[in-house]
């Protein structure tokens, strides 16, 4: 006897949802608990991948949101999830970065889900300072070379600087600090911040490895940092500048986007 067909359940008065608009990466965004530093590392893993319905804002909820967020974009919605969406997660979609600014849970609709509205990654056009400090086999010294990197891409955005408490408290150790992402084009015109000779890019092995630094420089995690802006003062270090300068990084993440031509490659470069 077949099979009789059964609807499924659903209470009366909720409304069915879809999520065909597309697909959203949840990465969790925290401090590394470990990282004793003034800009300790912002670790990022992805959580979760969502489909999503994208939604529109009233007017109202528009210009409330501006007025805290000047970066807001968009607003999707995303099935309740297994993993705890929270503010300042990141969110990415098709190779675009937003950060989660609010987060609205909606009761009333099936199946059970939530409203994000994300602030988008704004990139800017900037000069920064790179810093490598290697000590001298020979002296055991410290030799500081300072490189000046004019016209890079820096990404920022509304909900990183909240996050770091410039808007609201930071009140949970989830919440992350304040971070950068650099887009570095090799042909950047670098040079010694102190003589304005020019300076060739290096891998950190092959910089680690050079007799003659003063006409390279290089990115290495966890041993370079950077500074926003020009900076030139040659007997610094990181916790020096970070007391007397804003926009002081520790280089967390460096990879190598090597797609196309040679004259197109970038650093993709992260600091916190």
């Amino acid at each position: 006897m077949p099979t009789k067909w059964k609807a499924p359940y659903r209470a009366k008065g909720e409304i069915s949802q879809t999520f065909n608009d597309g697909m959203v990466q949840i990465y969790s965004a925290v401090k590394d608990g470990n990282d004793p530093s003034l800009h300790p590392t912002v670790i990022e893993t992805l959580q979760v991948t969502l489909n999503f319905a994208e939604r529109r804002m009233s007017l109202d909820r528009y210009a409330t949101t501006k007025s805290y967020y000047n970066n807001v974009e968009r607003v999707i919605r995303v099935p309740q999830s297994p993993y705890d969406i929270r503010e300042y997660d990141v969110a990415v979609i098709q190779n675009v970065r937003y950060r989660i600014v609010m987060i609205q849970a909606l009761p009333s609709v099936y199946p059970a889900c939530q409203d994000l509205t994300l602030a988008r990654e704004e990139a800017s056009s900037s000069t920064v300072t790179v810093y490598n400090i290697r000590e001298d086999p020979r002296t055991f010294e410290q030799d500081v070379y300072i490189t000046v990197l004019p016209n890079v891409s820096l990404l920022t955005s509304d909900a990183a600087r909240a996050a770091a408490g410039m808007m609201r408290p930071q009140t949970s150790s989830s919440y992350p600090l304040s971070g950068i992402s650099l887009q570095i084009p090799l042909s950047v015109a670098a040079v010694d911040g102190l003589t304005g000779a020019a300076r060739q890019w290096v891998g950190a092995r092959e910089y680690a490895n050079a007799e003659d630094r003063s006409v390279l420089w290089t990115l290495d995690v966890n041993k370079d940092f950077i500074v926003r802006g020009r900076v030139e003062e040659d007997d610094s270090t990181f916790e020096s500048l970070t007391a007397r300068y804003d926009g002081v990084y520790r280089v967390t993440k460096v990879s190598l986007n090597d797609a196309g031509a040679p004259d197109g490659w970038t650093l993709e470069v992260g600091g916190a």
